[in-house]
């Protein structure tokens, strides 16, 4: 029994690492029907960005924040790594993980060297969905060691 168990959640894991995998080939692609078909359309949807305004709802807003990323972007390529995942039953899971962007505006590629994002991600018709994102930038002017910047 323990090894069906296991067998289960490690399944379940794979399939939530390609969901976060999933997202940032969508956003990399500019693909904004893949992606919103990996965000929940049954749960309510946040999505918290890096910016002071960047606090979106629902289907509308994930567009309209992917809309105003690539329009002020020429090139946007992110990635995660260090995924961790922790399962809330069999049907939630939460998502913890470091990544890193490189940004194309007017020419120039401004690199993100540590993105932090969080998912919370459930289970809709036995596909994994996302029904939560936020993402930070750690402030370049806020010394190691320092919990808060000079």
């Amino acid at each position: 029994m323990l090894n069906k168990e296991h067998a289960a959640q490690s399944q379940q894991l794979k399939a939530i690492k390609h969901l976060v995998e999933q997202f940032a080939h969508c956003y990399n692609t500019r693909n904004l029907a893949e992606l919103l078909a990996i965000c929940s359309k049954q749960t309510p949807f946040f999505l918290w960005g890096t910016g002071m305004d960047e606090v979106r709802f629902g289907m509308e807003g994930m567009r309209d924040q992917s809309d105003r990323d690539w329009g002020q972007s020429e090139n946007l390529q992110v990635s995660f790594k260090e995924i961790a995942i922790a399962l809330m039953g069999n049907d939630a899971a939460w998502v913890a993980c470091n990544g890193s962007g490189v940004v194309t505006l007017d020419g120039q590629q401004i690199a993100y060297p540590l993105i932090r994002s969080t998912f919370v991600a459930c289970k809709e018709s036995e596909q994994w969905k996302f029904t939560h994102m936020h993402f930070s930038v750690a402030d370049k002017e806020q010394a190691e060691g320092n919990s808060f910047k000079d």
